[in-house]
């Protein structure tokens, strides 16, 4: 009830932001809301389940190229849910293939997927995804400026779906096959499909936040969606925050879209840093190292664990003193 009352101050403080601030910090936040929510459907599986899929930028190519596709015939709003839908079914193969792999291996299979599809998108497939021409993406709303209303509303979608699931008997069987998999199996747990479930719903989130993606660019490039850069950014972004907790991944990608920002505008007139983007990726990988080193549970995971032994610490001096 209390996170649903902190979420509930957070989306009314979210809903005021655009009264009080310009058209570039709308930007800003479009790529938080995007991002942060793909990070949300990138926990239930990495998360919560802890199959660290690095990956994860093929459900998003998926929803991105497959509203691309279909919205000229089926309109908008069906478009959309289509998008999401073939990329949900497109993670049942995925999911068959992967999960019967564990740890480091599964993560390799995750990449190699992701790749693989961007081969296929340049290449096997361009006649439908033009290849390295790009591919028109329909608007899903007229005024550029709303985009900021439909990353929010993906935002808030995902925060939603997740939340209900990582709080119900399905997010408790997903931290059971984390801790240990084979013990969760012993107590009857059925680990390749509860793991399967949280992909497919996982994948369905990431290609609606393909959609908006894609939309907002107008035009996209087998590069743009199914690009490492994709997945790595959701990764990092859920370790910062806190992998596994509710809040982690949207807290992490709130720094890292400011960083990437601040870094971008203010090292780019550098020479001797070479390509801002880089650099940004490099103290990416710098912030996630550190993070590890001193926060392994994340920002907002350390600082969970932090208030819970300050409340059993003060539970146990009452006692005590009684």
């Amino acid at each position: 009830m209390k996170k649903w009352f902190v979420a509930c101050l957070i989306l009314i403080l979210c809903v005021l932001l655009p009264f009080v601030t310009n058209l570039y910090y709308k930007q800003i936040l479009f790529y938080i809301f995007i991002f942060g929510g793909v990070g949300l459907a990138w926990n239930l599986v990495g998360g919560y389940a802890g199959q660290i899929s690095l990956g994860h930028a093929v459900f998003f190519g998926i929803g991105a190229y497959s509203f691309a596709l279909l919205a000229p015939h089926t309109g908008v709003i069906l478009g959309i849910v289509l998008a999401g839908l073939v990329s949900a079914i497109s993670a049942v193969p995925i999911g068959w293939i992967c999960f019967r792999l564990r740890g480091p291996y599964f993560s390799l299979a995750t990449i190699a997927v992701a790749q693989l599809m961007n081969v296929l998108a340049t290449n096997q497939l361009k006649h439908w995804t033009q290849g390295a021409a790009g591919l028109l993406v329909p608007n899903v709303v007229k005024n550029p400026d709303n985009y900021y209303w439909v990353a929010l509303g993906f935002a808030a979608l995902a925060f939603g779906i997740v939340t209900r699931m990582a709080t119900s008997k399905t997010g408790y069987y997903l931290m059971a096959i984390r801790e240990d998999e084979d013990t969760a199996q012993t107590i009857t747990v059925n680990t390749p499909l509860y793991k399967l479930y949280a992909l497919i719903v996982s994948a369905f989130l990431t290609g609606i936040g393909g959609v908006v993606f894609a939309a907002n660019l107008g035009s996209i490039q087998p590069n743009d969606v199914f690009g490492g850069a994709i997945s790595n950014q959701v990764v990092f972004l859920a370790i910062l925050g806190g992998a596994g907790t509710i809040y982690g991944p949207l807290v992490g990608a709130f720094i890292l879209e400011f960083a990437s920002d601040y870094l971008k505008n203010s090292v780019g007139s550098l020479s001797f840093i070479g390509d801002p983007n880089a650099f940004a990726f490099f103290v990416y990988g710098l912030l996630i190292v550190l993070v590890v080193m001193f926060m392994p549970a994340g920002i907002v995971g350390t600082l969970e664990n932090r208030w819970k032994r300050r409340v059993n610490y003060g539970i146990a001096r009452v006692s005590r003193s009684q």
